[in-house]
């Protein structure tokens, strides 16, 4: 039997599923990464952590493609 977690199909289930909306979800761009980061409802924030690099650029391009806020961080 694996240990490996099977990676979910559904984007929008994975990342609504909890109750969070497009408006909770940012992605944040520096000159070395672009991360998703989401707001809680006291408006703390956090690094979605997703151990599957093809996973998360699929979060991140369905993100950016349903208008999500892009924060660039040190750029000029």
């Amino acid at each position: 039997m694996s240990n490996s977690k099977k990676i979910p199909t559904d984007l929008d289930d994975y990342l609504f599923g909890n109750g969070l909306t497009i408006e909770n979800y940012f992605v944040r761009v520096t000159p070395f990464s672009e991360t998703i980061c989401y707001r809680n409802g006291e408006g703390k924030e956090f690094y979605l952590t997703v151990n599957n690099d093809e996973f998360e650029e699929k979060l991140r391009s369905r993100l950016i493609e349903l208008g999500s806020e892009i924060v660039r961080v040190g750029e000029k």
